[in-house]
């Protein structure tokens, strides 16, 4: 089992405590969550180890579809409010914000953020962790992806570079940014996205009052799900990290995305009823109120 946290993964603040999210048995073991008192991230305690993770996304990776066919367009249609909608919705209203040519999508899973990048006239490259689905992609599509370890060999910096939703799953996000900032040059643009867990939004505020009671009551033990997302951050938090590492504000914004909580009355149950309820009135919510919400989207520089 890998070292218990002694202090937050994003401020590194030791006033740390445990949330009131009831524990997750994943692979024959209890995930807690801590909550920093300071910058109210919580996060995953312990962090997964190798092994764990391999597990976690074994039937998840898109190369079993994408094994299947001859060739593939990445979509770059969504439903509005879905996540991916919101990341392309903003980057096409923020391009005149970005200077530069080369672009680089680190973590670009099937390849939408990368092919609507290049179709906007960027000469894109993207970053996958998995060597097989990466090889996969330059097959099915014209894409360029590779390892970061690839993209790194070949000395290459490039003048903007996107990390969308990805910070959430890894175990130490502070370090893999580290990394990913020796791919840029001092003016270099920064895109990135994800989730904010922990942020104030109708829809959040449902889902921990039932997961709170639950810890109270001890209905039961624990959760029984694959725990992918390690950290749950906020507005004020998520801003934190990227001052953490040297990065300026360019463009920070706050949205919602109909999740957990779908926006669809998907039945005719009460359950279904008042959860479409809730999900449709915080997104109209979060249209209203800049700091409400449940995803982010952030462009930043390196500080001069």
């Amino acid at each position: 089992m890998s070292k218990k946290a002694d202090q937050c993964i994003i401020c590194s603040s030791k006033n740390i405590a445990p949330a009131m999210y009831l524990p997750n048995k994943f692979n024959d073991k209890l995930f807690h969550y801590l909550k920093c008192n300071d910058c109210r991230t919580i996060f995953i305690d312990p962090m997964p180890t190798e092994n764990d993770l391999n597990l976690m996304y074994s039937g998840t990776n898109d190369h079993y579809y994408l094994d299947e066919v001859e060739l593939f367009t990445p979509n770059t249609s969504y439903e509005k409010y879905h996540y991916r909608w919101h990341q392309l919705n903003d980057f096409n209203s923020s391009k005149n914000l970005l200077k530069g040519k080369t672009f680089l999508d680190v973590g670009c899973g099937n390849g939408f953020y990368l092919h609507n990048a290049i179709q906007n006239g960027f000469e894109g490259k993207g970053i996958e962790f998995d060597s097989k689905f990466a090889e996969i992609l330059r097959k099915k599509t014209d894409l360029e992806v590779y390892t970061v370890d690839e993209i790194e060999a070949t000395g290459e910096k490039f003048d903007i570079i996107h990390v969308g939703h990805m910070l959430e799953h890894l175990t130490d996000p502070v370090g893999y940014m580290k990394r990913i900032l020796g791919l840029a040059h001092k003016d270099t643009m920064f895109i990135v996205d994800g989730p904010v867990e922990s942020n104030a939004c109708l829809s959040r505020t449902v889902v921990d009052f039932f997961a709170t009671r639950n810890y109270k009551k001890k209905a039961k033990e624990y959760n029984e799900y694959d725990p992918q997302h390690l950290t749950f951050t906020n507005y004020d938090s998520q801003l934190i990290f990227f001052e953490n590492l040297g990065l300026e504000k360019v463009k920070y914004t706050i949205a919602e995305q109909p999740w957990p909580l779908s926006n669809k009355f998907e039945s005719k149950s009460p359950r279904a009823i008042f959860t479409g309820i809730v999900s449709k009135l915080s997104i109209a919510l979060s249209n209203i109120n800049m700091k409400q919400g449940n995803v982010f989207h952030y462009i930043g520089k390196l500080k001069s």
